[in-house]
């Protein structure tokens, strides 16, 4: 739990430097650090709030990441997309094993994105190592 409050702190001091216009490449830094090490937010967590329990999905991105450039600070997930019916069975599979898969969830949402958005989260998707935090939204 120390790395996230780390984490949150930086969160603070990032958005602080954006508003006043302050140099901030030591934090940029450390998110790319901490990027290329998370592994906080898996599929199978994902895929529990979206398709188990037919709930929407805040997802909040980490400073710097390519979901954080693509949509800002966050974005709703109201469902997932999968190439083949067979990843997304592989996908349950492994959720009620209680396993773990770090990667790219695409999908769908109902926040005001533009067309370039959506087709991004659609069809390149988004890393889970972009993810710090999720929450569970009900419909």
């Amino acid at each position: 739990m120390e790395q996230h409050s780390e984490l949150d702190t930086k969160i603070v001091l990032w958005e602080a430097a954006l508003s006043k216009n302050l140099p901030a490449g030591e934090l940029e830094d450390y998110f790319t650090r901490y990027i290329s090490q998370n592994k906080k937010v898996s599929k199978e967590d994902i895929y529990r709030v979206v398709k188990q329990r037919n709930h929407a999905c805040g997802l909040n991105f980490i400073p710097t990441s390519e979901a954080y450039k693509m949509f800002g600070q966050s974005l709703t997930l109201t469902d997932m997309v999968f190439d083949k019916q067979e990843d997304e069975e592989a996908l349950l599979r492994s959720s009620l094993n209680g396993e773990k898969h770090f990667g790219v969830i695409k999908g769908s949402s109902t926040d005001d994105i533009n067309h370039e958005q959506r087709d991004y989260l659609q069809k390149k998707g988004i890393d889970t190592s972009s993810i710090y935090q999720i929450d569970s939204i009900n419909n």
